[in-house]
């Protein structure tokens, strides 16, 4: 692939725009907000920019009318932590019981930003349950998204040592943190574990492709000629085809542009911020 890696990237970048992107890694939270248009392989890149920031008056309209699934989505997480703290006053649950009520808890405030608390309540769940690894798989997306990379990557091994049912993805977030941590050998290893396993993760496979970009000169051919094969697939596959050399933003934009707004934004974000922040320093998400 062409596109060169600018030397300016630094890991205190990335772990500011990781930092501030984990605490959404379900839902986004914000409309797109590209500042500038970024130098890309000697080229200007403004596809998305374009796309997105000078919208007709009929796609504003028509994003009016599309109910806000982030806002909806955290109007019932916040009703559903009102139901499992007051399942969780008194001592009425058995210790399984309590734990998993703990953990419930927990991954939705982690999912909501508020990461202390989430902590907080994985912590009081494993006293009560140790050898959970669905509770150190949730105490690891916590960690990392407080910048505790290391200590999320112990998270992490624990759960995989505890037999967690989401290997997969126990690797493929293991990866992330040791992306973020620098260890990056370990992270190609785990990403393509991830990606190759019983549910073949494309976002594990994205983020190999990244890292393998970023730090190891490029992706191994047989899985660049791989990805070639199915970035006709679903989304978020489409994307591959930015690795492989076989597309650009622009053909993404196409490809976007007949979703609804609401999924067309979400898209484009996920886009920028997969894409973006391996080749530019300038372009942001959220």
């Amino acid at each position: 692939m062409g596109n060169q890696v600018p030397d300016s990237i630094v890991a205190t970048k990335d772990l500011e725009d990781y930092s501030h992107e984990i605490k959404k890694r379900e839902e986004m939270r914000t409309a797109i907000f590209l500042p500038s248009i970024a130098e890309h392989g000697g080229k200007k890149s403004g596809g998305f920019m374009a796309s997105l920031l000078g919208k007709n008056d009929k796609e504003k309209q028509a994003e009016k009318t599309v109910p806000d699934p982030v806002a909806q989505r955290e109007t019932e997480q916040r009703e559903s932590l009102k139901h499992i703290s007051a399942s969780l006053e008194g001592n009425a649950l058995a210790d399984r019981d309590r734990a998993a009520a703990l953990t419930e808890r927990g991954i939705i405030y982690d999912d909501l930003g508020e990461s202390d608390k989430a902590l907080a309540d994985f912590d009081a769940a494993l006293k009560l349950t140790p050898k959970n690894a669905n509770v150190h798989f949730a105490r690891g997306d916590a960690l990392s998204s407080k910048g505790r990379f290391k200590e999320a990557i112990d998270s992490f091994s624990r759960a995989l040592a505890l037999g967690s049912e989401d290997g997969d993805g126990v690797q493929t977030r293991r990866g992330i943190a040791e992306y973020f941590s620098g260890d990056n050998a370990a992270a190609l290893d785990d990403f393509e574990h991830g990606a190759n396993g019983a549910s073949h993760s494309p976002y594990a496979m994205l983020w190999y492709l990244i890292t393998a970009e970023r730090f190891a000169g490029g992706a191994k051919p047989g899985i660049v000629e791989a990805r070639r094969k199915e970035m006709g697939g679903e989304w978020p596959r489409p994307l591959y085809g930015l690795f492989t050399g076989d597309r650009t933003e622009s053909d993404i934009e196409k490809l976007l542009a007949g979703a609804n707004p609401a999924e067309r934004r979400l898209n484009s974000c996920e886009a920028i911020f997969l894409y973006w922040r391996v080749f530019s320093e300038q372009a942001r998400c959220g």
